[in-house]
């Protein structure tokens, strides 16, 4: 069996002065140059860049950290701004 998902703390109970962020270690590739556009090219061509997409997801264990965590919140499908009022002068009023 594995760990139980980790669960996300609702947005109205975070206490944002406690908040710490914690960078996760991850394996990315260093590249410059002519290496940089063979990968970028690599990742741009349909066939390839799903390849590499998907190992380097398993790699960062980006996937099973996904499927591991509950988000108590609906998905926000559009953001919720407050209304805002324009208010605009021409300057030759």
């Amino acid at each position: 069996m594995g760990k139980p998902p980790r669960a996300m703390t609702p947005v109205e109970e975070v206490d944002l002065s406690a908040v710490r962020y914690q960078s996760p270690s991850l394996q990315a590739p260093h590249l410059t140059g002519f290496s940089l556009r063979a990968f970028v090219w690599l990742m741009e061509s349909p066939l390839f860049g799903r390849l590499l997409t998907s190992v380097l997801k398993s790699q960062n264990n980006i996937t099973r950290m996904l499927q591991d965590t509950v988000i108590p919140e609906r998905p926000m499908y559009l953001p919720e701004y407050p209304p805002q009022v324009c208010i605009t002068k021409w300057p030759y009023e």
